[in-house]
C-alpha cells in the first residue's frame, strides 16, 4: 500500500470521526447506539453536496495570522475539513485563541463538522508555541 492510499485513509477515518463528534454536539445528546450513529453518519455524509465531501478529506495552510478570504472561501464554498498552522500563523495564545475560534466559527456557519487544526510543532528545535510553559518534544512522547 503506497503512502497516497493510508493518507486517504487515515483522512477518510479522521473524517467519519469528526462527523460523529459533530453530530453529538450538534443534538446535544447521548451518543446513540452503533446502529444509530451509522444511519445518522450516513444521512449527514448524503447530505453534504460532493465538492464538500471531497473538501473535508483536504487540510490546507495559510499565509498569515488571521483569517484570510482564502482560507474563508474555502471552508465556505469547498467545505475544507482542517487547516495546517505554520509558524507564519503563530504570534501568542491569544491570537491563536482568536484565530481558531474564528474558523470554527466559520465551519459551523456553513453547517460543517469541526475544522481539524493541524500544527507543526515537532518539539525539539521547532517550536511554534514559545508560550507554552511545557512542551513535550515528539520522540518523548510513547
Amino acid at each position: 500500500m503506497n503512502n497516497t492510499t493510508k493518507l486517504s485513509i487515515v483522512l477518510g477515518l479522521l473524517f467519519l470521526v469528526l462527523l460523529v463528534r459533530y453530530i453529538a454536539q450538534k443534538d446535544e445528546a447521548i451518543i446513540p447506539s452503533p446502529v444509530d450513529t451509522e444511519t445518522i453518519l450516513l444521512a449527514e455524509i448524503e447530505k453534504l453536496p460532493l465538492q464538500k465531501r471531497i473538501g473535508q478529506l483536504m487540510i490546507f495552510g495559510f499565509a498569515s495570522t488571521v483569517s484570510d478570504v482564502h482560507i474563508k472561501r474555502l471552508i465556505e464554498e469547498y467545505g475544507v475539513g482542517g487547516v495546517n498552522l505554520l509558524k507564519r500563523n503563530v504570534e501568542d495564545a491569544v491570537q491563536m485563541h482568536d484565530l481558531t475560534a474564528f474558523l470554527q466559527a466559520v465551519t459551523r456557519k456553513t453547517g460543517l463538522p469541526p475544522l481539524f487544526i493541524a500544527v507543526d510543532q515537532e518539539g525539539g528545535t521547532v517550536v511554534r508555541f514559545p508560550f507554552l510553559k511545557q512542551l513535550t518534544a515528539q520522540r518523548d512522547i510513547k
